[in-house]
């Protein structure tokens, strides 16, 4: 695998990752042009949503994901500002997120970024978000500001994901619940969801909730949309790249 990714993609070593019971031994690539840490996360067959959960949290379906390279943590403003792009960044320091991108911005910043990366696709991004868990949140049920940054719990702002490096998801991703909201590539799909909650277009999937949103929106099976356009000063992006085993 490291030979083929070669040298776009440079093989840094593997690393142990455990939440709530659950460990996976990840393999861990840097990006050559744009520094972006990914782990390599297995592919397989997922279960989607939750079950009696919130209407924005189903219906619960099958999916089945490739494995893909999943960037460790959402891009970082010193990640995004080596290739420029169009944000509207509220908060400013270079190992916090970048913010306030939309959805179009995002894509632009991944086309010059190259290599084959690009927004996930929903599925995969609850697969990675999950890491194998099937409670609300990848550590349990409850949300728990140890482990995530929400409205309640993140003092107004969004936090370098360092902050959280010991509470990474059973792949060793960081802050996949809470801190930034993350574009998907995906329609949000009205009729996927089984409600009417919103008669206009509701655009482009966004999914994890933020430090500017309430904790039920971390959850992993929590859906919301956004137009396109829109740039939300708590929503950024987390790359992924699709490999062949």
């Amino acid at each position: 695998m490291a030979a083929a990714l070669a040298p776009a993609y440079a093989l840094e070593g593997l690393v142990e990752a455990a939440c709530a019971g659950l460990a996976h031994r990840i393999a861990c690539f840097r990006h050559a042009r744009t520094g972006l840490v990914l782990h390599l996360v297995p592919g397989g067959p997922v279960t989607l949503g939750r079950r009696g959960g919130a209407v924005r949290e189903g219906p619960v379906r099958e999916a089945v994901v490739g494995p893909l390279l999943v960037a460790r943590a959402p891009v970082l403003q010193a990640e995004w500002d080596l290739l420029g792009g169009e944000d509207r960044r509220e908060h400013r320091g270079p190992d916090l997120p970048i913010t306030g991108v939309s959805w179009r911005a995002a894509r632009d910043w991944l086309a010059r970024a190259g290599d084959g990366l690009r927004l996930p696709r929903e599925a995969e991004w609850e697969h990675a978000c999950r890491a194998g868990s099937a409670t609300a949140f990848p550590w349990g049920d409850a949300a728990d500001p140890a482990w995530c940054w929400w409205l309640d719990s993140a003092g107004g702002r969004p936090h370098a994901p360092e902050e959280h490096a010991g509470r990474a998801n059973a792949f060793g991703l960081i802050d996949a619940s809470g801190n930034v909201a993350e574009w998907c590539d995906d329609d949000l799909d009205l009729a996927m969801e089984g409600s009417a909650w919103q008669e206009w277009d509701p655009g482009k999937v966004l999914r994890g909730g933020s430090w500017d949103r309430p904790s039920s929106h971390a959850r992993s099976a929590w859906r919301e949309g956004a137009p396109p356009d829109r740039a939300d000063p708590d929503v950024g992006l987390r790359p992924v790249v699709p490999v062949s085993c």
